[in-house]
């Protein structure tokens, strides 16, 4: 009896979704694995996907798990691979910190569309977006944790660890106009030398209070008339300027594709700034050079007039000195016998 074959009609070509179509990529934090869609990550940093291979396609992930000639004799030192399955080896975090982390990029709906973390848990986001290079959660972390830090010696300490320039200066302005004093527990931690700073300008500070309000009650007009002093902020900015600028290298680290070239745009302009203003200093300095040589040639001109006057004059004078001395001659002079023209 002949085989009957159905007669099935192939259904529409389908495709992947553009967005919600991801890929599956398996981590191993410590002793377990997470398996998370790889497109945030890829997307997140670069840095990150480059270091551990999140840019292959899973097909390449197939093919490197299966023992054929595919497969790469010499993997990553991060990559094993378990039942086939590729597993990336992370490294500088435990357990805790990653699932903090994934708490931010695959938030479980609780009702509410923000994720609710503490501050410890945003502490952790700004130290594996910063490891890791995840820029846009880095700026999340810094916006979030700016709004709940109070105590000025965790802005010093978190501007220091993870490289926030704006932390150190908020940390010791706070230090240097608050009430309270500084004691050998914050000498210690800020470190000494940075804790006398801080002390001088305290004290500075002070000083320059009480003398304003003495000011201001002896002599109200003349306050008016004193410069106005620089602020904390532009002081503190000034005194720890070498600790500030390793800050700010480190954090043009973090900088997008898009800030670079911003960043880059804006130096160019600074430098055909700077190029067209040594463009009119040297114009300038040109044009005064032929000015100045105008003015010697004419002035060297006008001195040549007045020599040759002054040489005419000279000659004329000689003329008129000769001109008498020879017509007395003349007149004086007698014939051999006579005096004075008489015999």
């Amino acid at each position: 009896m002949a085989e009957i074959i159905p007669n099935v009609t192939p259904g529409p070509a389908l495709e992947n979704h553009s967005m919600y179509s991801w890929d599956i990529v398996s981590f191993v934090v410590e002793d377990c694995i997470f398996s998370v869609p790889r497109q945030h990550f890829v997307t997140g940093s670069e840095v990150f996907a480059k270091k551990y291979g999140l840019l292959d396609s899973v097909e390449d992930d197939t093919r490197a798990a299966t023992p054929d000639l595919h497969r790469d004799p010499t993997p990553s030192k991060n990559t094993t691979f378990n039942n086939d399955k590729k597993l990336i080896h992370l490294d500088g975090v435990t357990k805790p910190e990653f699932e903090t982390l994934l708490k931010l990029l695959f938030p479980v709906f609780t009702g509410s569309t923000d994720p609710t973390l503490s501050q410890a848990e945003w502490v952790t986001i700004l130290k594996l977006s910063s490891l890791w290079h995840f820029i846009n959660y880095r700026k999340v972390a810094i916006a979030t944790l700016r709004k709940q830090i109070q105590a000025p010696l965790e802005f010093v300490e978190y501007a220091r660890e993870f490289g926030v320039s704006e932390w150190l200066v908020l940390g010791y302005k706070e230090l240097v106009v608050r009430s309270e004093t500084l004691n050998e527990r914050i000498g210690t931690k800020l470190g000494h030398i940075v804790a006398f700073k801080l002390s001088i300008m305290r004290e500075t500070r002070l000083k320059e209070s009480q003398a304003q309000s003495n000011g201001r009650h002896n002599s109200p007009s003349s306050s008016s008339k004193t410069l106005t002093p620089p602020t904390t902020e532009d002081r503190i900015r000034a005194r720890f300027r070498g600790e500030l600028e390793k800050i700010i290298q480190r954090e043009k680290e973090y900088r997008t594709k898009e800030e670079i070239a911003e960043d880059e745009n804006s130096r160019l302009e600074e430098e055909g700034l700077q190029q067209k203003q040594i463009r009119i200093q040297i114009e300038e300095a040109q044009a005064k050079l032929l000015k100045d040589e105008e003015d010697l040639k004419a002035r060297q001109e006008q001195l040549q007039r007045e020599r040759v006057e002054v040489e005419k004059k000279l000659l004329q004078l000689e003329v008129s000195n000769l001109m008498p001395a020879h017509g007395n001659t003349a007149m004086n002079s007698s014939p051999p016998g006579f005096k004075n023209g008489v015999p």
